[in-house]
């Protein structure tokens, strides 16, 4: 199963995405309201090769796609070392994060450390840290700290605009956390 992200301006489906693990454990049926609703984790980003279709039931969308993972990515040298300078700065920045994310009542020490086992240790590969990062400021359930990135974070070409990103994510969610710049 796969998960793409829909144009918030004309509510066309975009053309990246991400594998997903859906467990049956993470799901849940409501009687009531006859929804189900299921926890998944990201597994492989992919493209969509041509266009998406609705299925017959008009609930989802089916599409060929090509899983870019190991795909060669185009950067300078420079753009590497700025990549591993950014991707050194995201532990300080997260641990800022984190501090005002329980000081603003977003949520609890305890809460964070439940997301943070569930995502996984801080990963040391550099590309692969900022993809953590998106997965945390923007986990399930919302803690309304930051904008949604984690489209832009699939859309990244290289190490250098996901460890930028990452940063940015941080950087304005403790400036909305600690109220200096509201985000929303």
């Amino acid at each position: 199963m796969g998960m793409i992200g829909l144009n918030p301006h004309t509510g066309s489906p975009l053309n990246i995405g991400v594998t997903l693990t859906v467990e049956k454990e993470n799901m849940n049926f409501n009687p009531l309201t006859r929804q189900l609703t299921l926890a998944a984790k990201g597994r492989h980003r992919f493209e969509v090769q041509g266009e998406p279709w609705l299925d017959e039931t008009k609930s989802f969308y089916m599409a060929d796609v090509e899983i870019v993972d190991n795909r060669e990515e185009s950067m300078s040298d420079q753009d590497k070392h700025m990549a591993v300078d950014l991707a050194e700065r995201i532990p300080t920045l997260f641990e800022s994060w984190l501090r005002w994310v329980v000081k603003s009542g977003k949520s609890t020490t305890e809460d964070m450390e439940k997301r943070i086992k569930d995502l996984g240790p801080m990963p040391e590969e550099v590309g692969k840290r900022a993809v953590w990062v998106a997965g945390l400021v923007n986990s399930a359930p919302s803690l309304e700290a930051c904008v949604e990135v984690r489209p832009a974070m699939l859309a990244c070409h290289n190490d250098f605009q996901r460890t930028n990103l990452a940063v940015i994510a941080l950087e304005s969610s403790i400036d909305h956390l600690s109220g200096e710049r509201l985000l929303f």
